[in-house]
């Protein structure tokens, strides 16, 4: 039964479950007394992973299992009641992740697909997105939660005798060739395949295990470069893919925990392998072309024209010029101006600029002029788009 404060928090951890889709349960002490959930079947996943943490907990936490299942907890202060949010996977929930889920829990082979779909009814969660709904949760409850969320000690402690199997290697899985496949799916920019690989061969080796964290950083250090230099050779503007690589390096080395790598490893090679699909939109197999198009998404906020890019490329304007329209069946002012009309729409929907501010942002030379451009590309005007 719900305490009086229990009750008068309901609402909000209503709102909060359907707002993030990240699964809700209330415990009194270790009884469950509330839940938020799509799927109706976890197999009490909730309460064994809560019980599997050892130690006094801090009123906020996350926590990973070796299975890399996130959740995370707020207590109440000056009660028994803690909010458990999760658990989540950071990727889609492959056969492989729900096969290590079920025998670690004791269940039988058969509640392979509930577990699946249990999962498949959450979308997946980073770590940061997961410390940001925690901080969200908070601050909807009038609690403080600290800078650096703490991460207690987790090791499975079920109250039943579980006898683990061993889980067959399915054919793919073990490759020697792994760094290869990864340049090549950055390389080729297929984001699709990045994140198949990173969810059917990368997590499940387990990379680093047991390593510590200081092996493990070296290793994500040296792929961070590699991948860095390997977008240059493919026609990534240099100051976009340094300055990845020196955000990235700077995550790495400051990482505390495996899954704080984890994660970054994650969103280092998708980055790298969006940069290289962009270089794809023009489908022009031309690296020069490739060029001009990266250094107007690096420099989108500039004024740019033909002699800009024949300054940066050291060619003349107007064979430079020629070759585009050749290449692409567009001039580069057109391009350029495509490009900018672009970001506008991302920044209509995302954030909360007025259309002086976006105007002056990508550097029209008026808000009117800005307009009508908006209006001649897209056949509506951004206020239209905006509510659209």
């Amino acid at each position: 039964m719900k305490n009086a404060r229990q009750t008068s928090i309901s609402p909000l951890l209503k709102l909060f479950y359907e707002s993030t889709s990240l699964p809700v349960t209330v415990f009194e002490n270790k009884t469950i007394c509330e839940r938020y959930a799509l799927a109706p079947q976890d197999y009490n996943l909730p309460l064994l992973l809560y019980s599997s943490l050892s130690g006094d907990l801090p009123d906020v936490w996350y926590a990973c299992t070796p299975e890399d299942v996130y959740f995370a907890g707020i207590h109440l202060p000056g009660t028994d009641t803690t909010i458990i949010l999760g658990p989540t996977l950071l990727t889609d929930c492959t056969k492989r992740e729900a096969l290590r889920v079920v025998n670690r829990i004791g269940r039988k082979t058969e509640d392979l697909d509930t577990i699946r779909q249990y999962f498949d009814s959450i979308r997946p969660h980073s770590l940061a997105g997961i410390k940001a709904s925690i901080q969200i949760l908070c601050r909807l409850l009038h609690l403080k939660a600290p800078k650096d969320i703490p991460q207690p000690d987790f090791q499975w402690n079920l109250p039943y005798k579980v006898k683990t199997r061993v889980i067959e290697e399915e054919e793919g899985y073990s490759n020697p060739d792994l760094e290869h496949q990864i340049l090549a799916c950055i390389q080729q920019g297929d984001l699709s395949a990045i994140k198949k690989l990173f969810r059917e061969v990368i997590l499940p080796l387990k990379i680093g295990e047991p390593n510590d964290l200081v092996t493990v950083k070296i290793y994500i250090s040296t792929a961070n470069m590699i991948a860095s230099r390997q977008s240059m050779q493919s026609g990534v503007d240099y100051t976009r893919a340094n300055a990845a690589y020196n955000r990235y390096l700077k995550e790495i080395l400051s990482a505390q925990s495996m899954p704080e790598l984890t994660e970054c490893f994650y969103a280092m090679i998708q980055e790298y392998t969006k940069m290289n699909a962009e270089l794809s939109e023009i489908t022009s197999g031309s690296v020069l072309v490739r060029r001009i198009s990266q250094y107007t998404k690096s420099h989108i906020t500039e004024k740019l024209s033909t002699s800009n890019f024949a300054e940066e490329l050291g060619m003349n304007a107007a064979y430079l010029s020629t070759h585009f329209k050749k290449e692409t069946g567009k001039t580069i002012g057109e391009f350029v101006q495509g490009e900018k009309i672009r970001e506008a729409k991302r920044l209509l929907l995302e954030s909360d600029l007025s259309l002086a501010e976006i105007s002056s942002f990508l550097n029209f030379s008026s808000e009117s002029y800005f307009c009508a451009v908006f209006k001649k590309n897209t056949g509506m005007t951004p206020q239209v788009y905006r509510q659209s």
